[in-house]
């Protein structure tokens, strides 16, 4: 995996979210859609949303993630857990 997406890293990348004071502003979507622009790698205009739940970036070696079954943003643990395991899920199937 690469070194950005290890477990510490996609808790920072939670808690520098939450520290934007948004979060309380904002619905479910626009926290994960914000949660993985600054995950992605590179400029934000190579970051897209494709309606209704793909997301594609540069995160490593996964171009694109389905986030319809992303839980619930406010669940830190299980939404960091389900992050890690969709990103080594898809890394996978492309090997």
């Amino acid at each position: 995996m690469h070194p950005k997406f290890e477990t510490f890293i996609l808790r920072q990348v939670y808690e520098f979210i939450k520290e934007k004071g948004e979060e309380e502003k904002l619905d479910q979507l626009s926290l994960i859609l914000n949660y993985f622009s600054e995950l992605h790698i590179g400029a934000k205009d190579s970051f897209s949303f494709e309606k209704p739940y793909k997301i594609k970036g540069n995160f490593g070696d996964v171009h694109c993630i389905r986030i319809a079954s992303a839980p619930d943003f406010h669940r830190k643990d299980l939404f960091i857990a389900w992050v890690e395991s969709m990103l080594i899920q898809l890394k996978n199937k492309r090997s």
